[in-house]
């Protein structure tokens, strides 16, 4: 089995998040609120409040940090966030994906697995040259 393997420095929760965006396919807009999200989870988790980081009060304060005026914006991008799998819908309200959350890993494995390829037509063709 080939392997490879590349060191990445991780200066900040962006780094972090740009590792998993390959599995999320989230924008830089979705990433910045997701960004914003972790933030409040991590403090509320550090002063053991059991507190969404979801609920209406948290996101008048992720709306304020990102200069929004109206928090209700955020819906949008919550919504996208959940189709794409960052955070899901879990007992109490929106869960962000285990993954997503920084715990001080000091080494990050990711293991891929090739899909089956599907021959295309075009790719037949390519191969009868004559």
């Amino acid at each position: 089995m080939k392997q490879k393997r590349i060191e990445y420095t991780v200066a900040g929760l962006d780094d972090y998040l740009s590792i998993y965006n390959g599995m999320f396919g989230l924008t830089r807009t979705e990433t910045q609120i997701l960004s914003e999200f972790i933030k409040v989870h991590l403090a509320l988790k550090k002063t053991n409040l059991q507190v969404n980081p979801f609920a209406t009060e948290m996101k008048k304060i992720v709306a304020t940090r990102l200069g929004k005026d109206n928090f209700h914006t955020l819906n949008t991008y919550i919504k996208a966030l959940s189709d794409k799998g960052a955070i899901s819908r879990g007992p109490g309200g929106y869960q962000i994906h285990p993954y997503l959350i920084p715990e001080g890993e000091q080494e990050i494995i990711i293991t891929l697995k090739r899909a089956k390829r599907i021959r295309h037509k075009q790719d037949a063709n390519l191969s009868h040259t004559g």
